[in-house]
């Protein structure tokens, strides 16, 4: 099973690390597509968990526009 799978899975188990290391592989296009919008998703869904990395992930995603439109504010 590789390193994206797992992430999967334990995304799909609501798992806050996953969904951040989802959210690299989609930002990255390690294995997947690459894909700003679906990482800039995930990346929201570990911040609200409480995700301290994924917090800061959202910060650069805002600040250069990945997936989002830019907004140096947030």
């Amino acid at each position: 099973m590789s390193f994206t799978a797992l992430c999967f899975y334990g995304a799909s188990r609501n798992n806050p690390f996953a969904m951040g290391q989802l959210a690299k592989c989609y930002m990255k296009g390690t294995n997947i597509p690459k894909d700003h919008h679906k990482a800039f998703h995930f990346f929201t869904l570990a911040a609200e968990t409480g995700h301290k990395p994924s917090f800061y992930e959202l910060g650069k995603c805002y600040f250069e526009g990945l997936g989002t439109e830019k907004d140096r504010n947030k």
